[in-house]
């Protein structure tokens, strides 16, 4: 009586090769709809970033107490405070320069051009801008809106 025993210690080749193409199969389903998402969170989280530096060079308006403008154009945003005038100069004509302090850029926001002011006491005189997201034209609202002062 002669027993032959085998032991099967793994999977062939084939086995391998098809659980291979099954898992390339879901991946190619469901990554498209992943790289959607992470690009919509991507500009989720880059209009909260807009909004949070909006209120900060809001903040450093009123703290500064000048007024202040914010210019957008293509993906960047601008921050310009007012300097005050230099009263020691006589007979000046009250010439008001603008010194860029602030600028920001973004990857996945474009911008109209289009300019926002902030009165000095960090009010936002107009709270609303058009942005492009995805080829599509949307107006996001900020807050802390103020009449011009």
């Amino acid at each position: 009586m002669l027993v032959l025993r085998v032991n099967f210690k793994g999977f062939t080749l084939i086995e391998l090769m098809i659980v291979m193409a099954v898992t390339a199969m879901l991946i190619s389903f469901v990554g498209p709809f992943a790289i959607k998402n992470y690009e919509r969170v991507q500009i989720k989280e880059e209009q909260l970033a807009l909004v949070n530096w909006v209120d900060a060079q809001s903040y450093r308006s009123f703290a500064l107490g000048r007024k202040g403008v914010f210019n957008f154009s293509h993906n960047d945003v601008t921050f310009v405070l007012e300097s005050k005038v230099d009263d020691t100069q006589p007979f000046s004509d009250e010439i008001q320069i603008q010194i860029p302090s602030y600028k920001k850029s973004f990857k996945y926001l474009a911008f109209q051009p289009q300019q926002l002011k902030v009165n000095a006491f960090g009010f936002l005189i107009n709270s609303s801008i058009a942005i492009e997201v995805s080829g599509k034209v949307q107006t996001l609202t900020l807050f802390k809106e103020a009449s011009e002062e």
